[in-house]
């Protein structure tokens, strides 16, 4: 006796008699033995017999036409991101649902696991039959950071740049050497060759890759002092030039202090002389020599002295 979303009519049917008439307290509506109802209302017939005697009997027919409440529990999130590769939409209330993306229906429980963005809407139906609706859009950022590597000075380690800073900037970060992870901060002091690559983490949990290649250079020079004619300082040679080869720079030393500074050093006085080549790279490497000298011959000095023979006076 109740009309509903899924029952929107009802037949009333009445016996006895041989004429009929329907009213619904208003008007008469039917004449007929059956009645379809659609609204809600007392409805009575009157039968009238054969003999002209009537009958009356009624029936109330009520309504229940409400709407159930439709909503879906606001998610933790209504964005997909790379770390956020689902999201769970719910509706909490109602008998059956039916979740569309506005293409196909893609769930008939009161929950969905959602991979892709959209506009997901779920369709509630109560007891009754009837339905509301529900709507929650979903979004997506899954855009990789730009990942990039500020140029260096240089990327070559020698003896002199014994360390170089390879600095980004963007997110999270993660250094690694190829091996194994060597930082995690937006700079990373490098001091061995190797091809260096870093992995930046956005705000969406998305990751973008970065190298480079850093070497090496840490060849010593070849320091040698040219082939010397004689290494012994004498009155006939008084100073012996000596001529390095092998680097960039030069430095002489007599053991005490610093006495030249280009390739060829004159040399007057003996001892231990070292050279000091340092390379483009910075490297150094040393060589020495010695020079000697004899001691000076003995000066002859005569003195004239007078000897009287005896007897003279």
């Amino acid at each position: 006796t109740v009309i509903t979303c899924s029952t929107n009519s009802l037949q009333l049917t009445a016996t006895g008699g041989g004429t009929y008439s329907w009213s619904n307290g208003t008007t008469n509506v039917g004449n007929n033995a059956t009645l379809t109802v659609t609204a809600a209302g007392t409805y009575t017939v009157t039968v009238t017999g054969t003999n002209g005697c009537t009958a009356t009997a009624s029936q109330v027919i009520t309504q229940n036409i409400s709407l159930p409440v439709a909503t879906i529990t606001p998610p933790t999130t209504s964005v997909l991101t790379c770390t956020v590769t689902s999201i769970t939409l719910t509706a909490p209330t109602g008998t059956s649902f039916s979740w569309s993306n506005g293409t196909a229906i893609i769930g008939t429980s009161s929950s969905i696991s959602v991979n892709a963005p959209g506009t997901y809407t779920v369709t509630v139906t109560g007891a009754n039959g009837c339905t509301a609706t529900a709507v929650q859009n979903i979004t997506q950022n899954i855009t990789t950071p730009n990942v990039t590597i500020t140029p260096p000075t240089t990327t070559v380690l020698t003896c002199t740049t014994t360390n170089i800073n390879l600095i980004t900037s963007g997110g999270a970060y993660s250094w690694s050497n190829g091996t194994a992870v060597v930082g995690t901060s937006s700079i990373l002091a490098v001091s061995a060759p190797g091809t260096y690559t870093v992995t930046v983490t956005g705000g969406n949990g998305c990751t973008g890759t970065a190298s480079q290649t850093i070497t090496q250079n840490i060849t010593a020079p070849v320091a040698a002092i040219n082939s010397l004619a004689t290494t012994v300082l004498t009155c006939t040679t008084p100073s012996i030039t000596m001529t390095a080869t092998g680097g960039g720079t030069y430095s002489w030393s007599n053991g005490t202090s610093v006495v030249g500074s280009s390739a060829t050093l004159n040399v007057t006085t003996p001892g231990t002389y070292t050279v000091t080549v340092t390379d483009a790279n910075g490297c150094t490497a040393t060589t020495t020599v010695t020079i000697t000298q004899p001691q000076a011959p003995l000066a002859l000095s005569t003195t004239q002295v007078n000897v009287l023979c005896f007897g003279n006076r």
